[in-house]
């Protein structure tokens, strides 16, 4: 038998000395005693329901007698771990504690035991070196005897001769008073003896039936202590030296750490000896300190016994003192900063520091990252060494703490990158050591910026046009951050605790968010108890002091009444109503629309001002990004989006000044939105953002025109917004520059100390109770709803003809009233004495719909002539005179000969085949003088079923309603056209 098998050999045979075999099959299930010393049990290889399985507890032997067969303890561990033997042999040696066989031992020679005996002897014959044994160091001659210390007077060393746990010498160590280094290892001719590091003592600790052992530093140590009755070990490889499979050997003992006083003793059991000892499975593990000042002659357990004149009792006493160690981290709490602004972290002093501040949310992103927070070295060459355990030791998990930026570069990282930066994280010394992740949490990305109230425009010094949030002049800063949490915060207020970190791609500075909690709004924290003075105060004014204390102490602007209502009816709109059997939206969305320097941004901003509520946002300098949102789709990372002031207005107001510049597409994005109160995302099915916003859109007519230059002024509308938008606005003011002729009011002095009976609080009393008014709080009476039913029906007969211009739709204009209704109970206050209650009389009712009709039927409106007009266009009420007349030039036509016969219905079936003509191209399709198109066409303008444009001639919907009518009625009406060869020229349908 080769050496390298006897080695092999005797490691099984120290396995099997140590094993219990009942340990292996702990995991049966049903196990139970036979009465033959074996134990049955279900088989853990089939589905066995009956036990069929058996084992040996002395032997180890088991069988299967089911068929799945049968073998010794190493057959069971293969069949269960799929691994084969040397591996499951070596898995179980480490649970033990059974030193690895090396494959120097396999080469080496076993060490002379006549070679050890013939030192001892020197050691007995050389008195100066045995009296420096029992002065300096304390042991007695009994001692020196049973450890067989010796004496090598050729390298003027001590020897101490190191056993394994079967009692064969496979090291000696060689000590010297005064040479370097102090202590080495034996070496012969052809032989280095030492490697791997041995535990001395271990033969005497296995043989031990004691419960307490102490690991000490150093072999000099181990022998005082054992002489004084302690149980005692050490490592033969120094301080820094502890191998993994030891810790196994200290399983149900009180283990004792008493190492040298000095730094590298402290390190050593700090960073290395105490995490080895966790996963040991000891009964109890102390650290002690010894009283000593841990100089070179006052630092180690020799010391305490020679120099300090301390017994072995006084030792015992110290370690009865001494606390259980804990290895539950107590983490000290983290200084947390309180940051005025999320600006502030771009600041130097903040950088891996954990802060507070408030944010808002204001984007995402589609993808959600996995990064791992706790991993284990499955593999690594210094510790298998037994040279390092700073990493935690080789199975221990080492938890990444939530302030690593490794969460951060997790993100968007392959396999390769992440265990690479593990591997930096854990190992200082460069291994390339093997990761295995036990533990992933989830980490989000999103879009915020500094906590936001209110965004609005003001003048700086110079009279430039600046960006006040909450009241400050500032600017925006907007960063992706990182949460530790697999939840996306909803758009919002919210308090961020985290960490300022670098990111580790670019170095950017970005936020790792460990909590978010979510900040309550202003108008979330009203509380009626609170303002019923305030509430009281408002409800006890008239309407029509109302209205002047704000026209002339908040608004400052005169003669624009009609601005200020509408302002006022949608800062108090509730935000859902019930009404005719269903709930509504009730939050407004009002246009107001005029000449410069009518009033319209000064009205707005005043009452924003005044009562420090609600957003402004600038057509003129915003974009989709600022408005709606900002979508950016990549293939790899997924889609990014950024929310715009809308949405983030959900539930509160938003201006929006020179909407005039708003492009038509943004305007068809947020379109749907208001009526239904949330935001779709393009191109992203699944998502999407509240958007139950009260809108205020302030605008001049567009190309530097202004109202008087429209024959109506509702068409300006139609130069600025889309269709969609117009039918769901419930408010549109229209304001004349030429409104305005007494002066006086305008021009007159104001007092310094004028205040008005309208306050700041009560203003925002008021705003807020609409606010925060719940539907099942809101009584819509039914005589108020069937006089809203009644009023509807009676503005859509004046208005609902304009129907490119869709302020009074026959479908929702009963809605559009009932939400001004409710706006008009808010401002009158109209509820109990406890203000849980706001009630919508018919008189508010009436107060909608006079309001309304005076804005649309105003001379800068009109949009009741241009809706009659639009009827005239459009309803095909004078037919039968229509037909009588094309009947009448028909039968002209033919008694006046070939010549004449035929143009009508040529011409009008020109017309009903193209979009636009002009004259010239239709008289030559129809093959007729210019003339006869001229007459013809004045019959058609005068029954309004033409109008004239730039393109030509262009049919109204009057036009198409009479000729299916007519042709139902006449189908002969064209034969004389069928046939003909018409090669048309204008725009076709």
């Amino acid at each position: 038998m080769t050496e390298s098998a006897d080695a092999w050999k005797g490691y099984k045979e120290a396995i099997l000395e140590r094993i219990d075999f009942q340990d292996l099959f702990v995991d049966l299930k049903q196990a139970r005693s036979s009465g033959d010393g074996w134990i049955s049990a279900l088989c853990p290889f089939h589905a066995d329901t009956s036990p069929s399985f058996g084992f040996n507890p002395q032997t180890g032997q088991w069988c299967c007698h089911a068929g799945c067969g049968k073998g010794s303890a190493f057959d069971f561990l293969m069949h269960t771990s799929g691994k084969d033997f040397k591996s499951t042999l070596i898995e179980l040696g480490d649970r033990l504690g059974v030193p690895r066989p090396s494959s120097a031992d396999s080469t080496r020679p076993p060490i002379d035991e006549g070679l050890i005996n013939q030192w001892a002897t020197y050691l007995r014959e050389t008195e100066t070196a045995g009296r420096c044994l029992r002065e300096q160091r304390g042991l007695t001659q009994d001692t020196i005897r049973r450890y067989q210390i010796g004496w090598d007077p050729k390298r003027q060393r001590y020897t101490i001769p190191v056993r394994d746990e079967r009692g064969k010498v496979v090291n000696i160590r060689l000590y010297s008073t005064s040479e370097k280094p102090k202590i080495i290892n034996y070496t012969d001719a052809k032989h280095k003896y030492g490697s791997p590091a041995r535990l001395y003592g271990l033969k005497e600790m296995a043989n031990d039936t004691g419960d307490q052992v102490v690991l000490c530093e150093g072999e000099w140590d181990r022998l005082i202590l054992q002489q004084e009755g302690f149980m005692a070990v050490t490592g033969t490889h120094g301080a820094t030296t502890f191998r993994p499979e030891w810790a196994s050997l200290f399983k149900d003992k009180d283990v004792v750490i008493i190492y040298d006083c000095d730094t590298e003793g402290r390190a050593a059991v700090q960073n290395i000896v105490l995490k080895a000892l966790k996963e040991s499975e000891a009964r109890s593990i102390k650290n002690v300190i010894l009283p000593l000042s841990g100089e070179k002659n006052d630092k180690d357990v020799t010391d305490f016994f020679m120099k300090g004149g301390h017994t072995a009792t006084d030792l015992q006493k110290i370690i009865d003192d001494t606390p259980v160690h804990s290895f539950k981290i107590e983490e000290e709490p983290e200084d947390v900063f309180d940051l005025q602004s999320f600006t502030e972290i771009e600041r130097a002093d903040l950088i891996d520091k954990k802060v507070r501040c408030d944010i808002t949310v204001c984007g995402e992103t589609s993808e959600a990252f996995h990064a791992a927070e706790e991993f284990k070295i499955s593999h690594c060459g210094k510790m298998e060494a037994g040279t390092c355990f700073e990493c935690g030791g080789r199975g221990e998990p080492i938890r990444i703490p939530r302030s690593s930026q490794e969460y951060i570069g997790s993100c968007m990282s392959p396999n390769t990158h992440v265990t690479a930066m593990l591997r930096e994280y854990a190992c200082k010394y460069g291994q390339r050591c093997k990761i295995e992740v036990l533990k992933c949490t989830t980490v989000k990305e999103f879009f915020c910026h500094q906590k936001t109230c209110r965004i609005s425009q003001t003048h700086d010094e110079n009279g430039n046009v600046v960006q006040t949030i909450d009241g400050k002049m500032q600017e925006l800063m907007e960063k992706k951050v990182y949460f530790l949490s697999s939840n996306h915060p909803k758009p919002g207020n919210y308090r961020a605790t985290g960490w300022v970190k670098s990111h580790p791609k670019t170095q950017q500075v970005t936020f790792l968010i460990d909590t978010l909690e979510p900040l309550e709004d202003d108008y979330e924290s009203f509380r009626i108890e609170e303002n019923l003075d305030s509430l009281r105060g408002f409800r006890s004014l008239s309407w029509p002091d109302k209205i002047k204390e704000m026209s002339e102490n908040v608004t400052r602007v005169y003669n624009r009444d009609e601005i200020l209502v509408a302002i006022l009816l949608t800062y108090c709109s509730p935000r859902w109503i019930p009404f005719n059997g269903e709930i509504i939206r009730g939050w407004l969305i009002t246009v107001v629309i005029g000449d410069s320097g009518s009033g319209k941004t000064q009205t707005h901003q005043r009452i924003a001002e005044f009562a420090k509520i609600g957003d402004c946002f600038s057509g003129l300098t915003g974009s989709r990004t600022g408005l709606a949102y900002a979508l950016v789709d990549h293939k790899q990372k997924g889609w990014h989006v950024r929310i715009g002031r809308y949405p983030a207005n959900s539930r509160r107001i938003l201006t929006v000044d020179e909407a005039q510049y708003l492009p038509e597409e943004d305007l068809r994005t947020i379109s749907k939105g208001m009526d239904e109160g949330f935001l779709q995302i393009d191109r992203v099915q699944s998502k999407g953002y509240e958007s139950q916003t009260r809108l205020i859109m302030i605008a001049n007519p567009k190309r530097d025109q202004i109202m008087d230059e429209f024959a109506f002024g509702c068409q300006s509308l139609k130069t600025i917004f889309p269709p969609t938008i117009i039918r769901r606005t419930d408010i549109a003011v229209f304001a004349n520059s030429g409104d305005l002729s007494d002066l006086s009011v305008i021009n007159r002095r104001h007092s310094s100390v004028e205040t008005g009976r309208v306050t700041p609080e009560m203003l925002r009393a008021i705003i807020y109770w609409a606010w925060n008014l719940k539907p099942e709080q809101i009584i819509f009476t039914s005589q108020a709803e069937a006089e809203c039913l009644e009023q509807a029906q009676g503005l859509a007969e004046v208005y609902h003809h304009a129907v490119d211009v869709p302020l009074v739709a026959l479908s929702d204009i009963r809605k559009k009233l009932a939400r001004l209704a409710a706006a008009f109970a808010v401002l009158d206050v109209s509820g109990d004495e406890h203000f849980t209650r706001l009630v919508i009389e018919p008189q508010h009712v009436r107060a909608a719909k006079k309001f309304l009709h005076g804005l649309y039927s105003h001379d800068n409106c009109a949009l009741n002539d241009y809706s009659q007009i639009c009827r005239m266009g459009s309803e095909l009420y004078d037919y039968e005179e229509i037909e009588a007349e094309f009947l009448r030039r028909r039968d002209g036509e033919r008694h006046a000969g070939e010549n004449g016969s035929g143009n009508l219905a040529k011409i009008i079936f020109t017309l009903h085949t193209t979009k636009a003509i002009r004259r010239e191209d239709l008289a030559e399709q129809a093959n007729c003088s210019v003339d006869t198109v001229k007459r013809i066409i004045q019959v058609l303008k005068r029954f309004t079923l033409l109008d004239s444009t730039r393109d030509g001639y262009v049919k109204k919907p009057k036009f198409n309603k009479f000729l299916r009518r007519f042709l139902k009625a006449h189908p002969d009406f064209f034969e004389e056209v069928r046939g003909a060869s018409l090669t048309l020229t204008g725009t076709e349908d």
